[in-house]
């Protein structure tokens, strides 16, 4: 059929005479809401949003989870990408922490993806508002992609929309998005590994085509973290054994497509990685071997997909403190909760639909996902159980790029698989009701079906119950000392090298939130990073300077218990010569003073040393010394005699003695005049009200005299090196 002039003139009058009408914008939405995918995503956005309320996403003034460690430390590089980005630095190698050293970033959980998609946000406001718009996409993007991979395979959206919610929200999101973002910024592995499939099994489209895909996925994944694209290309491979087996009468027919597509990925894989993986074998700050050594205790245990702990919302109590026990008690590692029901429409989908394709496979991956969760080593309810063979991770744990996988964290492949599976399970049950509604010719559902709907129905609501997440987490409103924001520490020149107390280790980074928000104007002494010790292995202890006394007694005084991997020292200011120690007990609150004592809660003990050190109040210690005189009273237990031994951290302790100086005598003040200097140190900042600062504090005014500026709750001293000069004492 053609269309005259007269016609399109005719056509172009009536338009004329009833021009369209513009669509308002809530019949827009309503069409756009109106594809299942976009209902999908709403609600996906919706949910994500409710696990760090009040926080909302790109809020700059409440922080998640925690006040320190891993949420400063991520938050730290979404700030360092752009910022190195726009001062032509290396993204992947800085000396503005861990001075003078430095830290190899590529070794480190460093997100450069992110910080560059976060980037505009970070600028203009700040990476606090990154990280919080980041987390809440996290949980919903991760969601909406394996929705979109199993929408693939499914003809029914709401059984995709269950398979996208059981992984986008499952046990090991809500356990990992305590405070890793790195790992809950999980939309990739579905997407990689639905893209290997494509190349392996299904072969519709170009294999070069599939193959710049499968590589650019791959390559994002590594800016996010290298450990997930690691154990998704492990997961893959396993996947890859299976079916190889399972379909060997057809590899010859599809090996040199599979060939050209992986070839094509690895080419475009080794060029925009190659630099960074060059960093982290062979960077010039490159360390050996795994982060947390060999039989790391971050191992599945084989009851955790059974037993629920503290991140799930709905538990019976004595269940969930036993699944909190797990995973060396950490619950931000322990993700491998399934929970009985899920486990249960599991088998139910495998013995209905076992000679359909794919249910068979899946449990396979699954199960060998989990297997390789376990770890090296079988742990039943906290406890190592010795077999006479080896589980099958002790065969990859020491292979380079697989080294520094933490078994626990493959839980996330588990729940995918699961995920697929109770999807295609619905999607095939929603079949069979088509098929037999068409048979009976819109008859009333037989009894024996309508009883199998409501279980169906029955099963998927307690399955959604047992899963659903503690949430909100807990959040802290961003509270930084007026003696440490950037309005403050803009009398230090910019390139200053800074030391802090808390000097920046793992447990006490709060110097790196201040670098941050002043954006990284000054270097830093100490960090919360990935480093190369002196034996050439990781380490998350900053690097040893000298003397090193002074660092140990800086690290020390602030951590709730001394790190091994410093000399015993503390910052105390008088030490107790002891004739008598009265040992209270654990008590929750402080227990009543003794009269002629000094009360206090034991913070740490050394025995080499004859000593231990107790802390009066929040915010000082002081030193015990004790020698073979001193008695011993255990006031707990009917005032009877006790030793030494019967004090642990943690106990409070009455002690009667005279008292003579703390640690900080004159051969420390001299040890620190050596460390500034030597370490090339240029200011100095001490955030007041923390333990032991006011000794620190006093220590430092020893050595170089008193601060620059004091008051608002914290100590400044600039011009270190010339008070050094002037400063003979």
């Amino acid at each position: 059929m053609t269309v005259t002039s007269d016609t399109r003139e005719a056509s172009s009058a009536t338009e004329q005479a009833h021009p369209k009408r513009a669509e308002s914008p809530v019949a827009i939405l309503r069409r756009c809401f109106a594809r299942p995918g976009s209902r999908a995503l709403l609600v996906y956005a919706v949910l994500g949003s409710i696990a760090n309320l009040p926080i909302f996403p790109g809020d700059p003034a409440r922080l998640p989870s925690l006040v320190g460690e891993d949420i400063v430390q991520t938050s730290w590089f979404l700030e360092w990408t752009p910022w190195a980005l726009l001062h032509g630095q290396n993204i992947f190698s800085t000396h503005l922490i861990n001075y003078p050293l430095g830290v190899d970033l590529a070794q480190n959980t460093g997100i450069p993806i992110l910080g560059i998609v976060s980037a505009p946000l970070t600028l203009l406001v700040s990476p606090i508002a990154s990280l919080n718009l980041l987390r809440w996409i996290a949980f919903w993007l991760s969601a909406y992609a394996a929705y979109a991979v199993i929408r693939k395979w499914t003809s029914w959206a709401p059984a995709a929309f269950v398979g996208g919610l059981l992984y986008g929200f499952s046990p090991y999101m809500a356990s990992e998005g305590l405070l890793h973002l790195n790992l809950c910024f999980v939309p990739l592995p579905p997407v990689i590994l639905y893209l290997i499939a494509e190349l392996v099994i299904h072969q519709r489209r170009s294999p070069i085509r599939t193959g710049l895909w499968l590589g650019l996925a791959c390559a994002t994944q590594f800016f996010i973290s290298a450990e997930i694209l690691a154990t998704t290309l492990l997961i893959a491979g396993i996947g890859v054994f299976v079916m190889f087996f399972s379909c060997i009468g057809e590899v010859r027919s599809r090996v040199a497509h599979a060939a050209i597509g992986f070839g094509v990925a690895g080419a475009f894989i080794l060029v925009v990685t190659g630099y960074p993986v060059w960093l982290i074998f062979h960077g010039p700050q490159h360390y050996s071997g795994p982060a947390q050594g060999y039989n790391s205790v971050y191992n599945a245990d084989l009851l955790g997909p059974i037993i629920p702990n503290s991140n799930e919302l709905v538990a019976p109590a004595r269940l969930s403190e036993i699944g909190s026990t797990l995973v060396g008690g950490n619950t931000q590692e322990n993700g491998s909760y399934l929970g009985i029901p899920l486990i249960f429409a599991v088998g139910v989908v495998l013995v209905r639909y076992w000679r359909k394709l794919w249910p068979i496979p899946l449990a396979i991956l699954a199960l060998s996902a989990f297997a390789f969760s376990l770890g090296p080593l079988l742990i039943v309810n906290g406890r190592v159980v010795h077999l006479p063979f080896s589980l099958p991770f002790r065969k990859i744990e020491r292979l380079p790029g697989l080294d520094n996988i933490l078994p626990v964290r493959l839980s996330l492949y588990v729940v995918l698989f699961v995920a697929i599976l109770i999807a295609l399970g619905i999607d095939w049950y929603h079949d069979d009701l088509l098929a037999k509604r068409a048979e009976s010719r819109q008859a009333p559902l037989a009894r024996s079906t309508a009883l199998a709907r409501l279980a169906g129905v029955g099963l998927a609501v307690v399955t959604l119950i047992s899963l659903l997440p503690n949430w909100p987490y807990p959040t802290f409103a961003l509270l930084v000392n007026p003696a440490v924001r950037p309005k403050a520490l803009a009398i230090i020149p910019r390139n200053a090298v800074v030391m802090t107390y808390p000097y920046a280790t793992s447990f006490a980074d709060q110097a790196m939130l201040w670098q941050l928000l002043d954006q990284m104007r000054f270097k830093l002494i100490g960090s919360y990073a990935l480093v190369r010790n002196s034996r050439g292995t990781a380490s998350v202890a900053p690097e040893t300077l000298q003397p090193e006394v002074v660092e140990a007694t800086l690290v020390n005084s602030i951590s709730p218990v001394p790190d091994p991997l410093f000399p015993p020292d503390e910052a105390t200011g008088q030490t107790i010569i002891a004739s008598r120690i009265e040992i209270l007990g654990a008590h929750k609150f402080r227990p009543s003073a003794l009269a002629g004592s000094v009360l206090g809660k034991v913070a740490s003990i050394n025995p080499a040393r004859h000593g231990f050190v107790f802390d009066p109040t929040t915010t000082s210690a002081e030193g015990v010394t004790i020698g073979t005189h001193t008695a011993y009273l255990d006031l707990e237990h009917g005032a009877k005699r006790t030793s030494l031994a019967a004090i642990a951290p943690g106990i409070w302790v009455a002690v009667y003695g005279p008292t003579t100086p703390g640690t900080v005598n004159a051969a420390l003040i001299r040890d620190m005049r050596v460390f500034l200097a030597r370490n090339h140190v240029d200011d100095i900042v001490v955030d007041l009200g923390l333990r032991d600062s006011w000794e620190i504090g006093q220590w430092i005014h020893a050595a170089i005299g008193p601060p620059m500026r004091a008051g608002h709750g914290g100590l400044i001293w600039t011009d270190v090196p010339e008070r050094l000069k002037g400063n003979t004492a």
